[in-house]
């Protein structure tokens, strides 16, 4: 799990504890789903430990919105090694200065590019496609997943396998 410094948590307003309450729920709710005993060795790797990243073999990105390019990279060459990441949401969309980028830090990780990000909560549907079936048990183009949260429209690079695309109610 990879959360930004947001400073002191007083001065924040209690966001730092709650942000890092929020990854962990997300990262249990990931590990129940795979039916995944969560391990004594797991750690939360921040800016200040990166030297710990080849120490794992998943990182949960769990709409870790701030990134600067010292983390980013870690990250890719920690991926571009063999590691395994769960990112969600806008992850990497911001820099730790808080500037809004046109694009993920991480998009040639994630294997899409960012077209428009909808910060806000609205409901929409997912509906698999043939190589997201799996993934998506139980739904399909008629009975498409419910969604409810922020949106990112994205546009999959070359090599990259779409498992599931929105569409209307």
């Amino acid at each position: 799990i990879v959360d930004h410094w947001m400073g002191s948590d007083a001065a924040q307003g209690g966001r730092a504890e709650l942000a890092v309450a929020h990854q962990l729920q997300v990262a249990q709710t990931i590990l129940h789903a795979c039916a995944v005993v969560p391990r004594p060795d797991a750690r939360l790797v921040t800016r200040r430990n990166l030297d710990q990243l080849p120490r794992l073999k998943t990182l949960l990105l769990c709409n870790v919105h701030h990134l600067d390019a010292t983390e980013a990279a870690a990250i890719r060459d920690w991926v571009r090694g063999g590691g395994r990441l769960y990112a969600s949401a806008g992850s990497s969309l911001v820099t730790t200065r808080g500037q809004l980028q046109p694009d993920f830090q991480l998009a040639d990780v994630f294997g899409v590019s960012l077209e428009a990000a909808r910060w806000t909560d609205f409901e929409h549907y997912l509906a698999p496609t043939v190589a997201g079936q799996e993934v998506f048990a139980g739904w399909d183009a008629k009975y498409p997943a419910f969604m409810a949260g922020p949106g990112f429209s994205v546009k999959p690079r070359a090599g990259a396998t779409v498992l599931a695309t929105r569409t209307l109610p």
